[in-house]
């Protein structure tokens, strides 16, 4: 089975699925973390930013500047689209090298893709999960986690797709807003109903 896990900026989606991949024994695949190792210096993404921006987003050694290129996708728009076209079919091309070869190995796959729907990738996968929070919440996680200013996180949670639409978009819904204990009984009793199926 592949398994999508979406979910707002912040909402908790990568423990959710980090949790669920273990307890079904499924690959996992972070796309967010597929991105930064592609803009890591030398890589396809990093080197698409540099022709693309030239030394805009360089820091001295080369390297992507990292917090640099975040404060412009925050602060222009044009950058965020722009960057997301550089990427997107990057990391589409490798996660769907990665489903083919879980299908073909019949292997379970769990892949977190913060913007699932917004890319339109959600058909691929045979069930979607999104994981939800409270607006708040996640604009106070975002801040803690990124150390970032509360307008950021907010810039950040406003360009994704609103959480009560991906919530109703999706097969299964595990809410992160309560104790951690609540998240991860949600999540052993999806990952026994997926197992069935």
């Amino acid at each position: 089975m592949i398994i999508a896990v979406t979910g707002s900026i912040g909402s908790g989606k990568s423990k959710v699925a980090r949790r669920l991949a273990m307890l079904m024994q499924a690959e996992h695949c972070d796309v967010d973390h597929s991105c930064r190792e592609m803009m890591d210096k030398g890589g396809e993404g990093w080197q698409r930013v540099i022709a693309t921006w030239g030394l805009r987003f360089q820091a001295d050694d080369g390297s992507l500047d990292r917090v640099k290129l975040r404060e412009a996708i925050f602060n222009e728009p044009s950058i965020r689209l722009e960057l997301e076209n550089i990427l997107h079919p990057l990391v589409h091309e490798h996660l769907h090298d990665l489903i083919g070869r879980c299908k073909k190995n019949g292997k379970a796959l769990v892949a977190e893709i913060p913007l699932l729907f917004e890319t339109g990738w959600q058909d691929e996968f045979d069930a979607v999960v999104t994981v939800s929070a409270t607006r708040s919440q996640c604009v106070d996680r975002v801040v803690t986690r990124d150390k970032v200013s509360r307008d950021q996180a907010i810039k950040a949670l406003d360009a994704q797709m609103d959480m009560d639409e991906k919530i109703g978009r999706s097969d299964y819904v595990i809410d992160n807003s309560g104790s951690e204990e609540k998240t991860h009984l949600q999540v052993e009793a999806l990952s026994l109903d997926l197992l069935r199926k």
